[in-house]
């Protein structure tokens, strides 16, 4: 073997095509001592390539290489690589890892893990002899029963959430799991700190509340000797109570409490109960009280102080529940040992009248009113794991029998696959072609599937998992919601496990029924002859052959609890496709719907006012002039006349306008007349009449008018008068309507066309590279999603507390200044991995999710509907190390840096967060079993038993 056969090369690429890394390795015969040439190219937005450099080495299990390069077009790379030896049971991996940020300077990507994983070639090792191995062989004997697979571990199925809101807490609950602040009651009553502040929180002074903080950490004037900052400096037993609290912790029998108590303060019950009583006490836990409340105002001032008070205060609460309920009987506990562990565990409630505190002044409008943030349930995630027990033989698949004195001579002709030819098979269950590289089929993926299909949900892609080892996976499916039966949780989590794993067994029994199937009719001609000869024998012969089936165990393992946080976001692409085009020094303009543009929500919004503007805006040509408000139709009568006159479609005679006149002078000449309804009458020669009111008549209104005249000589003529009817006829609703219908229409269809044309362009646009890896896209979805979450969170911040500036013309704000504490603190505390969420086609103004209609999008357009979506569903676990820490930021728009349990709470919060100590309590945050059961999963292969037992 020469030296060349030792070198191998390999490339790897950026997601973004930016950097390309090269190497070379040295394998020189023995994979432990090869080492790796590296070099390094950056590929311009104009598709040039650049040498940056190369000739740099990687040796096995050696040091780091640090990378560190910028270029001239804003691009960065930076990290290290490293390579290491990962031992197999068969073949050894040489792994070249790799941890980088590279991409634009404002906006990098990160990469950890391999980059290139190459095997050990098989001649550079040693080979096993037979007794070094570690093979499974399936032996079966006459009763057709397989080998157990015992060395085989549990290993991870799927991962469910199952979501539940938290319910209403008893007035117990609120006295044994939270610390409320009860303020003396003095004669006179005096003016203390928490008095200033609430007078300054009912008039909106934030800056007013900040400047006494810092009057009360002074110490002096009205509040000299009132602030605690060092817990020395109390008088009295109440010095010692932190350090009973940490006993009471310790003790394991609790009906001995009390009595240990007053043995470790050297006291009497009665004399402590007096002390709890006493005004010395109660004066010095007011101090503690004053103190904790500027030190939550002045946020990250004296941290352990905070922590050190916040516990003295639950030890208070705690010794008073205990002293001021006591029986006679001294050693008889007045609580059980979870309400114990309530009071030892419980929470301060800010009071209503300060907190949240009022925002700054000059807090400028922000945030979109149609996004929000709030928390939405606890999510009780569950695993499902599975380990392979044993085979057994299932139901017959064929018997062959000869005769005595027989002689069988069978050919067969078979599909021979070989191991390198791919089997096309189309499954029922989704109606698509899969590729499968073997004929078992694969229990895990079909779990994944049925799993994805199994709820009516909002779909998610790319649903990966990280709990921490050894729970790492990817999930393709949908996120499920269901509201279910009043059941027991474990038993509904059971079910819905079982569910799964049951159907996704029966999908496998079709699946390998077709597989066998469609090997038959693609047959490949290989001949097998086989001669059964039984003409020595008396009696017959039977060979029975048997499908042969896995047995699977199955365990529904708890990993904890989430709480949950559900975001609603508006345009969620609309900074991606801004930056997009910024970067290419681009414009492309998106049509504005008419809700956002005009306020028009439906086409009773179209008026005659706007449809111009609407027309102009949409390049509406072809419609229909609105119909005019009035019309006027007349009619003439001469004499004694009647008749109709026709009103025009779509309208309503309003109002009637009467003029008369006659060739007669006599005053006893008179004529009446009709139009509709109304009646009118003239003397005299001359006469009008206006403003006749009608009756909404439409199509025709009948008119006719008689004269009364005296008998004169010679007769006068009934045709000696004439009267002139106008009739004003108004535009019906209903014509009206009928028109803005269609205006209406006609809009909609040509903002309908400008968005098609306008998202052609835009994908044309953004999809240079039509063949954009799909995990790439749905990677940037995430990373656009997360920025979206977190802007709305920094929103619903702001809005709380507004921005503050010592000086009003110069000097940076609050949020500037604390700006990296707050991105710091929402990357670590949520686990943005973890993001589920649901696009929308279109919410409108309301915000019930339940009327908000979905985009069905699979993995092949999930891009495509990102970029379409008028909102997206978002909702994200918070790591339970920061539930209540989180719950604070969204309350209060502060973050809290003290330990994440002694966190204050607002009275609302007091449910969730009593339901989040009562689920770890249950629970804990270690694994536990539920449950576990068998199940079976069929195979494509067959056992042969020469035994005839057959169960009927």
């Amino acid at each position: 073997m020469n030296n060349a056969d030792y070198i191998r090369s390999s490339s790897w690429i950026t997601d973004d095509k930016s950097f390309i890394f090269d190497f070379e390795l040295d394998m020189n015969g023995i994979i432990s001592e090869g080492r790796v040439k590296v070099s390094l190219k950056f590929i311009s937005p104009s598709s040039n390539q650049k040498l940056l450099w190369d000739n740099r080495y990687l040796i096995v299990n050696d040091t780091e290489l640090v990378i560190s390069e910028n270029t001239v077009d804003n691009y960065c790379v930076k990290g290290f690589l490293k390579v290491f030896l990962e031992k197999k049971r068969k073949n050894n991996n040489l792994v070249i890892w790799g941890d980088i940020k590279y991409g634009r300077i404002n906006n990098l990507y990160h990469f950890i893990g391999p980059m290139v994983i190459e095997k050990e070639s098989i001649s550079s090792r040693t080979p096993l002899s037979p007794s070094q191995t570690n093979e499974t062989e399936i032996v079966l004997n006459n009763e057709t029963t397989a080998p157990s697979i015992a060395e085989d571990l549990h290993q991870d199925l799927f991962p469910f959430i199952y979501l539940s809101n938290w319910p209403n807490i008893d007035d117990r609950g609120r006295n044994l799991g939270f610390v409320t602040y009860q303020a003396i009651i003095t004669s006179p009553p005096a003016n203390t700190f928490f008095d200033k502040l609430i007078e300054l929180k009912k008039l909106g002074d934030r800056v007013g509340i900040e400047e006494e903080v810092e009057r009360f950490f002074k110490n002096d004037g009205l509040y000299k000797d009132v602030c605690v900052t060092d817990l020395t400096n109390l008088s009295g037993e109440i010095v010692k109570f932190q350090l009973i609290l940490i006993e009471c912790e310790k003790m394991e029998d609790i009906n001995f409490l009390v009595s240990t108590i007053c043995e470790f303060l050297h006291t009497s019950v009665d004399r402590f109960y007096s002390y709890l009583k006493s005004q010395e006490y109660s004066i010095q836990k007011e101090k503690l009280w004053q103190t904790y409340f500027a030190l939550v105002i002045k946020i990250g001032y004296r941290v352990k102080c905070l922590g050190e008070i916040t516990r003295l205060l639950i030890a208070c609460n705690l010794l008073e529940e205990l002293f001021f309920n006591l029986t006679e009987e001294i050693n008889k506990m007045p609580f059980k040992q979870e309400e114990l562990r309530d009071l030892l565990q419980a929470s301060l409630v800010l009071p209503d009248s300060v907190f949240p505190l009022p925002p700054y002044s000059e807090s400028p409008p922000v945030g979109n009113s149609e996004s929000w943030v709030k928390l939405y349930a606890i999510g009780k995630l569950k695993l499902v794991k599975q380990k392979l027990l044993r085979y057994e033989a299932g139901e017959i698949a064929n018997i062959i029998s000869v005769m005595p004195g027989e002689k069988k001579e069978n050919t067969k002709r078979k599909l021979h696959q070989e191991s390198d030819k791919v089997n096309c098979v189309e499954f029922n269950e989704n109606s698509k072609l899969q590729n499968t590289e073997e004929r078992n089929a694969d229990l895990t993926n079909e779990i994944l599937s049925t799993l994805a299909h199994s709820k009516d949900s909002f779909t998610y892609t790319d649903y990966s998992t990280n709990y921490g080892a050894p729970t790492s996976m990817t999930l393709n499916g949908s996120y499920s919601v269901e509201k279910e039966c009043m059941e027991p949780e474990q038993v509904r989590a059971s079910k819905f496990a079982k569910k799964i794993i049951n159907e996704t067994s029966a999908k496998i029994r079709k699946q390998v029924t077709k597989q066998r199937v469609h090997l038959i009719n693609h047959e490949q001609e290989e001949t097998t002859i086989s001669i059964l000869d039984n003409t020595g024998n008396k009696s017959a012969v039977f060979g029975t052959y048997y499908w042969l089936n896995k047995v699977y165990e199955a365990r529904l393992i708890n990993r904890g609890n989430r709480l949950m946080l559900s975001f609603l976001i508006a345009k969620p692409a609309a900074q991606y496709i801004k930056a997009e085009f910024n970067f290419k020094n681009e414009t492309l303009i998106e049509p504005k719907p008419p809700t956002a543009l005009f306020q028009i929500y439906s086409f009773n919004d179209i008026s005659t006012q706007n449809y111009t503007q609407l027309c102009t805006y949409y390049a509406v040509d072809d419609f229909d002039l609105p119909p005019n408000e009035t019309k006027i139709i007349s009619g003439i009568l001469e004499g004694n006349e009647s008749k109709f006159i026709d009103i025009p479609e779509g309208y309503e005679a309003n109002i009637a306008f009467v003029t008369y006149i006659s060739n007669q002078s006599d005053d006893q000449w008179k004529v009446n007349g009709l139009v509709g309804r109304q009646d009118f009458n003239f003397t005299g020669t001359t006469g009008t009449l206006q403003n006749l009111t009608l009756s909404q008549e439409n199509n025709t209104i009948p008119i006719s008018a008689t004269c009364d005249f005296p008998y004169l000589s010679p007769p006068i003529s009934v045709q000696s008068f004439r009267i002139n009817i106008e009739v004003e006829c108004k535009c019906s609703d209903k014509k009206l309507k009928k028109w803005k219908k269609k205006l209406y229409h006609l809009i909609m269809e040509k903002y309908k066309e400008q968005r098609t044309i306008y998202y052609t362009e835009l994908n044309s646009n953004l999809h240079n590279n039509k063949f954009t890896n799909p995990l790439y896209e749905r990677k940037t979805i995430k990373k656009e999603f997360k920025k979206s979450c977190v802007k709305q969170l920094i929103y619903n911040m702001i809005k709380l507390n507004g921005f503050s500036r010592s000086d009003q013309h110069s000097g940076p704000s609050s949020y500037e200044v604390n700006k990296p504490k707050y991105l710091n603190f929402l990357d670590t505390a949520i686990e943005w991995n973890e993001m589920t969420y649901c696009l929308l086609e279109d919410f409108g103004s309301e915000l019930d999710f339940s009327n908000m209609e979905s985009i069905d999008a699979g993995d092949e357009n999930i891009f495509d509907a990102f970029l379409q979506a008028e909102g997206a569903r978002i909702i994200v676990p918070v790591k339970p190390e920061f539930n209540n820490t989180t719950i604070y930021f969204i309350a209060t728009g502060a973050v809290w840096l003290g330990n994440d349990s002694l966190a204050p709470i607002l009275n609302e919060q007091a449910p969730i967060v009593s339901e989040l100590k009562r689920l770890n309590h249950e629970h804990g945050t270690n694994d536990n079993i539920l449950e576990s059961w068998q199940f079976k999963v069929p195979t494509s292969l067959q056992i042969l038993s020469s035994e005839l037992n057959l169960k009927i």
